[in-house]
């Protein structure tokens, strides 16, 4: 993170990634659960958790779209996407108090 960040960015940055943890967290968690049987092993669960939250992870981060919404020159991944659109809430709702 830049040293010269602004409190809209990191305060977006937050935001961003505990909405893309919670959502990654959250759809392993179902897609485990849509996948193995409720008398799983406790062990298989977590093994198979895992390897979704992995697959999810890599979906949001290394999946890149066509735009570049934080103007540096790379393409945005999902995540990016996300972090983008935080700290454009957080500005906006921020303005309101100013």
């Amino acid at each position: 993170m830049s040293h010269n960040a602004t409190s809209d960015k990191i305060a977006g940055d937050i935001i961003g990634n505990v909405v893309v943890g919670g959502a990654t967290t959250v759809g392993a968690t179902l897609l485990t659960a849509a996948i193995l049987p409720a008398a799983a092993p406790v062990l298989a669960v977590g093994a198979v958790g895992l390897g979704v939250s992995v697959g999810l992870t890599y979906l949001a981060e290394g999946v890149t779209m066509n735009m570049d919404l934080d103007g540096d020159g790379k393409d945005d991944s999902v995540k990016d996407v996300v972090k983008h659109g935080a700290k454009k809430a957080w500005s906006t709702v921020a303005g309101w108090f100013k």
